[in-house]
């Protein structure tokens, strides 16, 4: 039984990845921690011959739940380069948000409603929730928020974080 307990503790991490856009094999990659971006571009595959690979920060530590998105060439900027990082989905990645992830804990009004079905009434509820209750622990706690619910949930789920 002990043995158990103590693999369980050491028990690394799973990190998920969705890998989308100008790569061969889109989809949903397990990574480990400390890989890079570049290592689950390969697993999905490598480019296609389409993928503008100057948009993309090969050398980024990939995060559990991000969203690695390789635009096309010619595709259009979705913002300010340097402001945008691989993982954000083609959302300007602004300072809440983490990993191209909408980080529910740091995140302005702005950041919240860059998020499909979030507007201004659904941000400032986000917002005083985190104001009332404190920081978000985990991404479901989104679901306690007045005006969330499940269908919302699930469609926000991929674009959020709590770091």
């Amino acid at each position: 039984m002990e043995q158990s307990v103590n693999e369980s503790a050491a028990e690394p991490e799973i990190i998920k990845v969705d890998v989308k856009g100008a790569v061969k094999s889109p989809g949903i990659f397990t990574a480990q921690a400390g890989d890079r971006v570049i290592d689950l571009i390969s697993s999905a595959g490598s480019f296609t011959e389409k993928a503008d690979t100057d948009k993309v920060n090969f050398a980024q530590i990939i995060e559990d739940q991000m969203v690695i998105y390789v635009p096309e060439i010619g595709e259009e900027d979705k913002g300010n380069l340097e402001n945008i990082q691989v993982g954000t989905s083609g959302d300007a990645v602004t300072k809440g948000t983490s990993g191209g992830l909408v980080n529910l804990n740091t995140a302005t009004q702005e950041d919240l409603q860059t998020l499909t079905g979030i507007g201004p009434s659904k941000a400032d509820a986000i917002l005083e929730y985190r104001q009332t209750v404190g920081k978000f622990k985990e991404v479901d706690e989104l679901k306690q928020v007045t005006g969330i619910g499940d269908k919302t949930f699930e469609r926000l789920r991929d674009s959020i974080s709590v770091k």
